[in-house]
């Protein structure tokens, strides 16, 4: 009987761990925009996540640049 009922709670408490977000998991949007901004620096990408021309240089993808800048 033991058993059951401590399956039983673990369920519920699964069930309701699941229906909010887990304590300190969630970033503010500004937070997140400006998380977002700094990786798209970094990986040498525009502010859509594209790579800029010199990033594309820098790869060697020259040929690309040229194609896009026609």
């Amino acid at each position: 009987m033991w058993r059951a009922s401590a399956a039983s709670g673990t369920r519920r408490r699964r069930a309701s761990w699941r229906s909010r977000p887990p304590v300190g998991q969630f970033t503010p949007p500004e937070a997140a925009q400006q998380m977002l901004d700094y990786y798209y620096e970094q990986r040498g990408w525009d502010e859509n996540g594209i790579p800029t021309p010199e990033t594309l240089e820098r790869m060697g993808l020259d040929e690309l640049v040229k194609r896009h800048s026609a």
